[in-house]
């Protein structure tokens, strides 16, 4: 049974996931956004920056050892951790942010009106605290994995291309870090 079973957040967020299905942007094992309807939502974001105190945030996320979990155990116990992880991405941001899975193990928020680094900082350990306490019963073990985070303000001369490029490199500094850690800047 996978924890963190949420069916309040569920039952708010099927409408979203509805779109999702007729538009073809669902990322099916998750039931999140794809890449593609990630990709498309970055724009959008742009607008923001400048509008009076707030800045949208962008977060990337990458499970920690993912390969070695999947390479190990297959890719049906790595489908079912990307599923557990995807559940308390979702459920610990905001409804009207845009959370979706990029694609393998790494999975993207982008997260409008945000006032500053300290509140998108805020955000992403409070993810990053409710994935490492998820898990997976798997008969008589039980399975966890933790997420390194970069978190980052979209700036007013970002293009969405340095926006994203920006924020991987800040989860890569996570993960050099020592895992388990979320890097803003």
């Amino acid at each position: 049974m996978e924890a963190l079973r949420n069916k309040t957040g569920m039952a708010t967020a099927r409408p979203e996931l509805a779109e999702l299905r007729r538009s073809g942007l669902e990322e099916l094992p998750t039931s999140r956004a794809n890449r593609l309807h990630l990709e498309a939502k970055l724009p959008s974001a742009l607008p923001e920056c400048g509008r009076g105190d707030e800045a949208a945030a962008l977060l990337l996320m990458d499970l920690d050892g993912f390969r070695w979990c999947h390479d190990a155990f297959g890719h049906e116990l790595g489908d079912r951790t990307v599923r557990m992880v995807a559940g308390p991405v979702r459920n610990t941001l905001r409804l009207r942010d845009t959370v979706g899975r990029r694609g393998g193990d790494q999975f993207m928020a982008i997260a409008g009106r945000i006032p500053d680094q300290r509140t998108a900082a805020k955000m992403a350990e409070h993810v990053r605290v409710m994935v490492e306490c998820s898990h997976l019963e798997v008969g008589s073990d039980r399975v966890a994995t933790t997420i390194s985070i970069g978190a980052t303000l979209l700036n007013p001369d970002d293009t969405p291309q340095s926006w994203v490029r920006r924020a991987d490199q800040l989860m890569f500094r996570s993960k050099r870090s020592g895992m388990n850690r979320v890097a803003v800047g």
